[in-house]
């Protein structure tokens, strides 16, 4: 399994692991990269996710928009659809905190690894 693999797993762990209120440290307990590649590799792949998710916002808010003058047709799906990518979105915010903090965790340990 290459680094991208296990950071694509990674990513949709802790998405799933966050079904449930969860703090941030126990997300960062729950991802599964480890050094410095894996690491990078998981950021990779949360930046991918979220460009994407990113773009299907903006394509769904701009639906959202009246096509001309006095537009009053239904716009809600859209709004929906918007409404549901930001929650997506926020979900995968709290997983990169939450990446951070096991990230700075596994630094601080391997400086005091080299330091002893």
């Amino acid at each position: 399994m290459t680094t991208a693999q296990q950071a694509e797993g990674a990513l949709d762990a802790a998405l799933r692991f966050m079904d449930r209120q969860r703090s941030i440290e126990e997300i960062a307990s729950a991802l599964t990269f480890e050094g410095r590649d894996g690491y990078l590799a998981f950021v990779a792949e949360w930046k991918a996710q979220y460009a994407e998710l990113s773009a299907e916002i903006r394509a769904h808010k701009r639906e959202m928009r009246p096509a001309y003058p006095g537009d009053v047709s239904y716009k809600g799906n859209a709004q929906c659809r918007r409404e549901t990518g930001r929650w997506k979105a926020r979900r995968l915010l709290i997983v990169r905190k939450g990446s951070k903090l096991r990230a700075a965790v596994q630094w601080e340990a391997a400086r005091k690894a080299v330091a002893a």
